[in-house]
């Protein structure tokens, strides 16, 4: 912002094809929310963004990368609180970067809850993508099949191959276990359904018993995570979902950051 910045959001992206057909999304929100006075970052995790994932990325290593990125925007902008957004994955590493860092507001968008529900997510995703691309039907031996890759040491997250090593990092670190703390409020963003997942709904009663304040929004678009990347992921498909996550955050931010100015 080029004024006083009155709050600070950084933003933990998805993996993979998730973090490819959520970037757009990101920037956009970055612009809204700097007229307003949030200071957004995002930022790629070591060894990721445009190059070929590499076996030395771990969950233990997203975490340190997020909570250096928090501390830093921590430092810039003393006088203002601060926020983490976590995107499907991204969300295992918001969570934990909230704690340390002391943010006083999570935001979540449709969260990985655990890292084996995803692994189901993508080996249907990889089916889907044949199905809709036309691949299936075309005989495309080279069409991704996330188990056979997943059982030779790399899975593929719809288009983008992540190091075997890397998914399982993740094992054993269900996103319950990242309480965020008493002090910090959770705000859940789903996607594409008219009730709350019943995941979503014991993640947030667990926190809510372990005394953080907690609230969801439901928006009705679905998330076309699972198609992202690919000709057939066209930009009227993705405006609808685009526009209206970024209308709910765009208020959830605007209230936390009216609330932080206020009792400052």
């Amino acid at each position: 912002p080029a004024g006083a910045v009155r709050a600070w959001l950084l933003l933990c992206s998805a993996i993979g094809g998730g973090h490819d057909g959520g970037y757009r999304r990101q920037t956009m929100l970055a612009r809204q929310l700097c007229p307003l006075g949030v200071a957004t970052r995002r930022f790629h995790y070591r060894g990721t963004g445009n190059s070929h994932m590499r076996t030395t990325t771990t969950r233990a290593t997203m975490i340190a990368d997020g909570v250096t990125a928090a501390r830093d925007l921590a430092a810039r902008f003393p006088d203002a609180d601060g926020m983490v957004l976590g995107e499907r994955v991204g969300a295992l590493v918001a969570a934990e970067v909230a704690a340390v860092a002391g943010a006083r507001d999570l935001l979540l968008w449709h969260p990985v809850t655990d890292i084996d529900a995803y692994r189901r997510e993508l080996g249907r995703a990889a089916k889907l993508q044949k199905v809709s691309s036309g691949l299936e039907t075309a005989g495309d031996a080279g069409a991704a099949d996330f188990q056979q890759g997943y059982d030779e040491g790399e899975g593929d997250l719809v288009g983008f191959s992540v190091p075997r090593p890397l998914i399982e990092s993740f094992d054993d670190h269900p996103l319950v276990q990242s309480r965020p703390g008493a002090g910090c409020a959770v705000h859940l963003v789903q996607f594409g359904r008219k009730r709350l997942d019943p995941r979503f709904s014991r993640l947030l009663d667990d926190w809510r018993e372990a005394g953080s304040t907690v609230e969801s929004h439901i928006l009705t678009e679905p998330e076309l995570w699972w198609f992202a990347p690919g000709p057939w992921k066209r930009g009227e498909e993705l405006r609808p979902v685009t526009v209206e996550a970024l209308a709910v955050t765009v208020g959830i931010v605007e209230t936390i950051a009216s609330s932080m100015a206020a009792a400052s």
